[in-house]
């Protein structure tokens, strides 16, 4: 066919509130947190089936989502006032 479509992720599932957690942490910041029902259709788990990325091209994460969000909250602190420009609505 000429292209896939292939996942680039961690294998490993990762609950949205340690992600948060994870966040706070690195920044120093409490996150204001609204608990609300699941919505409708929300799946409970999602993670990258990266066997694709291992096959065709010899890949496989290497970095840690401790590793991972260290290098996001760096980035987005260094890029702040470009960041604070984005249209995000």
């Amino acid at each position: 066919l000429g292209y896939a479509t292939i996942n680039l992720g961690s294998a490993q599932p990762v609950a949205l509130i340690d992600a948060i957690r994870l966040i706070e942490g690195l920044t120093q910041k409490s996150a204001r947190l609204d608990f609300q029902p699941a919505a409708r259709g929300d799946v409970t788990a999602t993670w990258a089936n990266v066997e694709q990325a291992k096959t065709r091209l010899g890949w496989a994460p290497r970095v840690s989502i401790e590793q991972g969000m260290r290098h996001l909250v760096e980035w987005y602190q260094a890029e702040r006032e470009w960041a604070r420009r984005v249209a995000t609505g």
